[in-house]
């Protein structure tokens, strides 16, 4: 208390660091070990049992993980090649600002791949590279493709490629645009409105407008285009 210079009265802030210096003295009847040392059996066993605690928790994480690897991969197709398939697609055109799908097809399963299938379109006879899991069984190989089928899967536009635009036209209020489809006849052209074709193949259809010298359709075109 004299080398601190503390007064009389400050004893108490002095006893626990004299507590200390007593629990950490080594004595006699210890084996001349401090009280406050464990052991060395015991930091042992606690080496131990931490060590099996963690390759326990080792264990549960690599089961959980092999868990979620084979979740991960999905169900089982249930067809294979020479099936036919239905095809969950999106078409931003069935709504305004929203994304929504519908099964579309039936394709045919011409190749299977280590993550995915190709599928061929039975009009236009294109090939599409689509994950399993946007496809679901429709029918075996033995399905057989009537005209009534191919005019079925002919009238979802949706599925089919534009070859060419090759007329237009103001319908009350709306521009259309003549639209020929790869792989099906001139007779099945369409008109489509000129904001859908715009949302679906910008690139072209400005194209298109810019050749056609029709000042009253640029002028509908450049309108369209302000509101995006």
């Amino acid at each position: 208390m004299m080398e601190l210079k503390l007064d009389t009265r400050e004893w108490e802030y002095l006893v626990p660091l004299v507590q200390a210096n007593l629990n950490h003295t080594p004595v006699a009847s210890l084996g001349g070990k401090s009280p406050m040392v464990p052991p060395a059996e015991l930091v042992d066993k606690l080496r131990q049992s931490l060590a099996g605690m963690h390759h326990e928790v080792q264990d549960l994480r690599e089961k959980s993980r092999l868990a979620n690897m084979q979740q991960s991969r999905g169900s089982p197709c249930n067809f294979t090649v020479s099936d036919f398939v239905l095809w969950s697609r999106i078409d931003s055109r069935l709504s305004v600002n929203k994304l929504l799908t519908r099964w579309v097809g039936p394709f045919e399963v011409i190749e299977e791949l280590p993550h995915s299938f190709v599928i061929r379109h039975l009009l236009p006879d294109q090939r599409h590279n689509v994950h399993g899991s946007r496809l679901k069984f429709y029918c075996d190989a033995s399905l057989g493709v009537s005209e009534e089928m191919r005019a079925h899967v002919g009238n979802q536009g949706m599925v089919l490629g534009v070859e060419a635009r090759k007329d237009h036209h103001k319908q009350a209020t709306q521009w259309q645009l003549l639209v020929s489809w790869i792989g099906l006849q001139e007779e099945e052209d369409s008109w489509e409105s000129l904001d859908a074709m715009h949302d679906d193949l910008t690139i072209r259809v400005r194209e298109y407008v810019d050749a056609s010298g029709d000042e009253a359709l640029k002028r509908a075109y450049f309108a369209i285009t302000q509101r995006d």
